[in-house]
């Protein structure tokens, strides 16, 4: 399950599961990684706030919080990521 997924189940249910606050502040299962398959120092500079923002609004039970940091961490990891993808390229 996508944290999109687990963003609109919570919101359904009214609120995050014990589970999802475990995810969200897992290195393998955190919005962060889901975003980006790993961390590396540029990315993890550039996300780790928006990161933990997150995790503390999942564990708030901020739905729209959590929607919107997740957008964002996913549209910094698009940038990054494809910053380094044309960077491989050139190379």
């Amino acid at each position: 399950m996508t944290w999109s997924q687990r963003i609109d189940r919570a919101e359904k249910a009214g609120k995050f599961t014990r589970e999802d606050c475990e995810l969200a502040g897992s290195f393998k299962t955190c919005a962060v990684y889901e975003a980006t398959g790993h961390f590396q120092i540029g990315t993890f500079d550039q996300l780790y706030l928006p990161g933990m923002d997150f995790l503390s609004a999942v564990d708030r039970g901020d739905f729209a919080k959590a929607r919107k940091l997740l957008k964002r961490i996913q549209a910094i990891a698009s940038k990054t990521l494809s910053f380094v993808e044309g960077r491989k390229e050139r190379k």
